[in-house]
């Protein structure tokens, strides 16, 4: 069963400010970085077609990419103990 909900003034400020969030954490990454990022998340690129078109190595954007997804994790759990 699928249930409707009626989305409130309220739950879009909510998701207007996390995504202020969200845009302030990606703005912290370097650009090689924002380009592994869209590719894989945006894209759906591999990280072996993201490598190639980056004269890397597998593993180094492989490595790349796991180091930008935790630089990611610590910048939002930054913001929200920020706030309290």
């Amino acid at each position: 069963m699928i249930y409707s909900y009626k989305f409130t003034v309220e739950d879009e400020v909510i998701a207007y400010e996390k995504t202020k969030e969200i845009y302030k954490a990606i703005d912290t990454l370097s650009e090689r970085e924002k380009n592994i990022l869209n590719g894989f998340y945006i894209e759906k690129k591999t990280i072996k077609d993201i490598a190639k078109e980056n004269g890397r190595s597998y593993n180094n954007t492989r490595y790349e990419k796991d180091k930008m997804v935790k630089k990611l994790k610590k910048q939002l759990q930054k913001q929200i103990i920020d706030k309290k």
